[in-house]
Parts: structure tokens; C-alpha cells; sequence
């Protein structure tokens, strides 16, 4: 796979030509992975658990740099330090708020809340998102818990870098292209070729949304296993009578 250097190095190679002084190609190249991060819900986007941990006298917790929302988000129990909290809530900021406010007392033994941002945009000074929590933990680890999430394009800063861009490698090459297409248009807004290379990603884009939906993504018993309702007979299902 290109890694963030080789992604600059190709939309370089494209336009032939040294870009104008405010053509800044690592944001082009950050702007082409939004857009295919936004264009579609893909099954990739999950990840997790990963650890959040509480921070003795601190009413926040960083969240992972590529963090887009929480799908869910629980205790994590198993070592004994967080026996004192049982489950996680999240509510919104304005509850949150009341909470630590004592405006109101609603809340519930052993619970603990947390608050996640609705945009994933780092305040001024900040590098990284944070979830707001309630009570505030008194004691480091308690608690610790397990987030499952959905990714957002991780926004690049240096574009010489070696690492790799949060995609999957089938991806690849239809992010190539968008990028390709918007270093076109930033050099030129009438670009033909920029059109047709649009085209030609969002072709591609197309097709990676049909081989996304058929990734092996269902729970439960595998189709064809003892389990499976598709191999019961008719005569033993429940409210099926046979003569």
C-alpha cells in the first residue's frame, strides 16, 4: 500500500507540474479521504473494543485519534478495579451538566456516565476528541471500559510521512483516483480530466459498495450448521403439522 509520502508523490506525478503556492497536497490528500470515509456506511468503518480509562480527578477521557461515534460502550470488569460501577450510560451535555451541577438527582447506583461530542472537530489546543464523564473518577482504571466505534478519516500532518492511511488495502486504488481528481480541480476547476477521473472513482465506488455488503458481516449460526432453521425439518417445526 502507498503510505501518506507516496499518496503526496502521486498527486505530484498527476499534475506534471509543481503545484501553485497554495495547492497544499496533504490537505488534498486529507480532503479525497473524507469524501470516501462519508460517501457510504462501510462495514469497515467498526472497530474495537479499545480501552478507555478513567483518569483519577479528571471529568474527561481522550478518545482514539480517528474516533467518528460510539456504537456501544461497556464495563470492563474482569480485573476487579471497577467493581464500584456497573454499567455506562450515555446521555447528552446538557444532562451532564445538571448532574455535576446537582441541579437534579437522577442518576443511578452504580452507573456511569459519559457524554460524546457530536462533531469530531478538536477544540483549539486539543489534539484529540474527548468524551465528558460523570461522576468524576477518584481513583485511576475505575473505570475501564471497552468502546466499539465507528472510524472517521484520520486527518494526516506531515506529508512525508511513512505511515499507512486507515483503509483497507482494496480501497486503495479508488482513493488514488480521488485524489488524483481533486488535485486536478484544485490546479484547474474547468479540468476535463478532473471530471473524468471523478467519474471513474465514483465508478469504482460503486463496485466497492456492492463487494462491501456482501462481506460476512450476520451473527448467529453459519448457514448449513445443526442450528441453522434453513436445515430443520418441516415436520419439527414448531406449528408445522404433518399427516
Amino acid at each position: 500500500m502507498l503510505t501518506v509520502a507516496g499518496y503526496v508523490g502521486y498527486m505530484r506525478h498527476a499534475l506534471g507540474k509543481t503545484p501553485d503556492s497554495r495547492h497544499v497536497l496533504l490537505d488534498t490528500l486529507n480532503a479525497a479521504g473524507r469524501y470516501l470515509f462519508q460517501c457510504h456506511d462501510w462495514t469497515w468503518k467498526m472497530t474495537g473494543p479499545v480501552d478507555l480509562v478513567a483518569k483519577a480527578d479528571q471529568d474527561w477521557i481522550t478518545l482514539p485519534v480517528d474516533f467518528q461515534n460510539c456504537v456501544t460502550i461497556y464495563i470492563d470488569n474482569t480485573d476487579g478495579n471497577t467493581a464500584s460501577f456497573t454499567s455506562v450510560q450515555q446521555v447528552d451535555l446538557l444532562k451532564l451538566t445538571r448532574f455535576k451541577q446537582d441541579q437534579f438527582d437522577n442518576t443511578y447506583a452504580g452507573a456511569f456516565y459519559i457524554n460524546f461530542p457530536l462533531w469530531t472537530q478538536p477544540s483549539q489546543g486539543q489534539s484529540q476528541m474527548r468524551a465528558f464523564v460523570y461522576p468524576t473518577p477518584e481513583t485511576d482504571g475505575q473505570p475501564t471500559m471497552k468502546l466499539i466505534y465507528n472510524r472517521r478519516w484520520k486527518e494526516l500532518d506531515d506529508p512525508e510521512s511513512t505511515e499507512y492511511v486507515n483503509i483497507p488495502v482494496d480501497f486503495e486504488q479508488t482513493l488514488k483516483l480521488l485524489c488524483r481528481a481533486f488535485a486536478l480541480r484544485m490546479e484547474n476547476p474547468e479540468s476535463d480530466s478532473a471530471d473524468r477521473t471523478m467519474m471513474e472513482a465514483n465508478l469504482h465506488i460503486d463496485k466497492l459498495k456492492g463487494y462491501d455488503g456482501q462481506r460476512q458481516i450476520e451473527q448467529g449460526p453459519l448457514s448449513g450448521g445443526v442450528n441453522s432453521r434453513t436445515q430443520l425439518r418441516p415436520d419439527l417445526q414448531v406449528g408445522i403439522a404433518t399427516l
